[in-house]
């Protein structure tokens, strides 16, 4: 099966310490791929390091390389990185502007022009996430005065909002209650079914148990990698969605 993302040798030292050592992986297409491990294993590094932000981190050193669909990402620009390449943080990044404007905003920094009008798009992702009927009134006022489980759910959809490829996931689920959590992996869920690569890190073992694929790092390493047999049965969006409800 091919690789759509991979690590050739990748290590990664912050100062004196080195946090990965000699990485190779390939991250298979169109499968849920999980990272575990113990706290400081340099799991989110792993991750951070699929999307080159740590080339934007001061005293650090890192060496091999990471190649998507066999292109080196040292070579793209990050903005066409970050077009294949979506994150979505542990701790929701909200912008101090309205929902819409948070929205608004991704659509401009990607460039993306559609004849779809903004407001369309905008309306999609956001009912993909399970957000829009909770906030199409509250459209014009500040993010910030979501709950936790919705501005997960809203950096999700912005996430999307240029169709990346990849989704990667740093303990998508960590901050969240039941219901949140639910609905955020019932999202990953759907993305899986239209063919999307998910890698998410995590230390939730029910989380690691959605994944199609696991390895575990310890000191920098991987110490051990399996395929898995997924805990729910693939769904379509129906079905997803009528589960939804015995949260809402």
């Amino acid at each position: 099966m091919q690789n759509i993302i991979e690590t050739d040798r990748l290590s990664v030292s912050y100062g004196s310490q080195k946090v990965l050592d000699n990485i190779s992986y390939g991250f298979k297409k169109n499968k849920i791929t999980a990272i575990l491990g113990s706290s400081g294993c340099g799991k989110t590094t792993l991750l951070h390091a699929l999307n080159n932000l740590l080339s934007e981190e001061e005293n650090i050193k890192i060496s091999g390389d990471v190649r998507l669909e066999q292109t080196s990402i040292y070579t793209m620009p990050n903005e066409v990185l970050r077009k294949e390449v979506g994150l979505v943080f542990q701790t929701p990044v909200v912008f101090p502007m309205s929902i819409y404007k948070n929205m608004s905003y991704a659509l401009s920094y990607h460039g993306i022009s559609s004849k779809k009008e903004p407001d369309r798009i905008i309306e999609e992702k956001l009912k993909f996430a399970g957000l829009y009927e909770e906030v199409k009134d509250k459209l014009k006022k500040s993010a910030l005065k979501l709950s936790g489980g919705q501005k997960q759910r809203l950096c999700i959809a912005r996430a999307l909002i240029n169709h990346p490829s990849i989704l990667l996931a740093d303990e998508p689920t960590g901050n969240l209650d039941e219901k949140n959590e639910y609905i955020v992996m019932d999202i990953f869920e759907k993305l899986h079914n239209a063919g999307s690569t998910i890698i998410v890190v995590t230390h939730d073992p029910e989380v690691g148990d959605e994944a199609e694929r696991m390895i575990v790092l310890e000191h920098g390493r991987i110490s051990r990698e399996e395929k898995k047999k997924r805990s729910r049965p693939v769904i379509d969006e129906s079905t997803a969605n009528e589960n939804l409800k015995k949260f809402i």
